[in-house]
């Protein structure tokens, strides 16, 4: 029976060491995937902060053009009153 016992003990041994590794590979690959879809998160953010920033320099732009305009309008208005 002891030789039996010793089979059997090795043979859990051998399958305690093949889930361990088995979970090693799991907890790898997991944070492989993890740093991914960070990479990925970071690469977005960054693209809809630069997108809002362009947008928010041309509705500046837009707004300063609209004020000029008026400016321009208004200063008309004066002469054509003088005239």
């Amino acid at each position: 029976m002891a030789g039996a016992e010793k089979l059997i003990e090795k043979i859990l041994d051998e399958a305690r060491q093949q889930a361990q590794a088995n979970i090693e590979k799991a907890r790898k690959e997991a944070d492989a995937i993890l740093q991914a879809a960070k990479a990925e998160a970071e690469k977005k953010e960054r693209l809809t902060l630069e997108k809002a920033r362009i947008n928010a320099d041309e509705k500046k732009r837009r707004m300063i053009a609209s004020a000029e305009l008026d400016a321009k309008k208004e200063k008309l208005k004066a002469k054509q009153e003088i005239i």
